[in-house]
């Protein structure tokens, strides 16, 4: 009976991942019309042809985390879709500008390249953390966290370019204090793979939490703050879950002296905490889209 029980609560757990990462797939392909909208060739939005591709090289017999890379390469893959188009304008305003907020170095005449560079850095960082896990085989539970954070980080520079070219410094703000945030969680995240006294399997369950948290952040920038403005009660309710499951995990890391002693989450516990957690991620990207394409109409 115990050996069976082990047996069904393993069945379960993958069923739960693999359904996870299905419809984290069909929504991000979703998510993807955010570029089309925001860069004004569609008022509806347009899927992504090359996201789409992207989607269609997760198969069944990958591992978890070769799916899971997927799932951030297509992340990822739409921020830079997404600013490839402000980028350029930013650059074009940087160089045209007679007085501009950016300086890059004093006394030195404007460069368009080391410009370019400078704000799509949190794209190239992206791209590299994606190349060092495509080369690995398998995948270390260590690069796939930091590839979670560098996926949504790769959004700023979007963030900044739509900043840049608006001149709007309340945006500015409101990015700045949410990069902040996301910062700090990853830095949490990072603190939690680095300690070798608990397995990976653990340590990514709750790094996964505080990326989750970021992930809630990353789309309220996204949206210019539509979602708490329009959706206040929703919002409070999936921020509350998120925070409070970040903060089980830190808590559970930072209050325990011993590491190897720690505690977090059952079998079972996670695989709820993951079915809930990425019902609100595709909930939240819908949002976005929504919102933008509300806007935009």
């Amino acid at each position: 009976m115990a050996i069976a029980t082990i047996v069904c609560s393993c069945n379960n757990e993958d069923r739960v991942k693999q359904r996870s990462i299905n419809d984290l797939k069909s929504a991000v392909i979703e998510f993807s019309k955010i570029s089309s909208l925001l860069n004004g060739t569609s008022q509806t939005g347009v899927k992504s042809v090359y996201v789409d591709s992207i989607a269609h090289t997760i198969k069944r017999n990958m591992s978890y985390e070769q799916k899971l890379l997927k799932i951030y390469e297509i992340e990822f893959s739409v921020a830079n879709e997404l600013a490839y188009a402000w980028v350029n304008s930013s650059v074009e305003k940087y160089m045209d500008s007679d007085s501009t907020n950016v300086i890059m170095t004093n006394g030195e005449e404007k460069n368009a390249n080391r410009f370019r560079l400078a704000i799509a850095q949190n794209l190239i960082d992206a791209q590299t953390q994606l190349n060092i896990c495509n080369a690995q085989n398998p995948i270390s539970c260590r690069d796939l966290s930091e590839m979670s954070f560098t996926a949504l980080t790769s959004y700023n520079t979007f963030f900044f370019c739509y900043y840049f070219l608006t001149d709007n410094k309340d945006y500015l703000q409101f990015f700045s204090r949410n990069s902040e945030k996301v910062h700090n969680l990853k830095t949490y995240a990072d603190t939690v793979m680095a300690c070798d006294e608990i397995s990976d399997k653990m340590a990514f369950e709750m790094a996964s939490t505080l990326e989750s948290t970021a992930f809630i952040i990353t789309m309220s920038t996204l949206s210019f703050n539509a979602l708490w403005n329009n959706y206040s009660d929703r919002m409070d309710e999936m921020a509350d879950f998120f925070n409070a499951n970040s903060e089980k995990a830190i808590t559970a890391f930072f209050e325990t002296s011993d590491k190897s002693e720690i505690e977090f989450m059952s079998e079972k516990e996670y695989a709820d905490y993951l079915k809930k957690a990425t019902q609100y991620k595709v909930e939240l990207m819908n949002m976005v889209v929504n919102e933008i394409r509300r806007t935009e109409q």
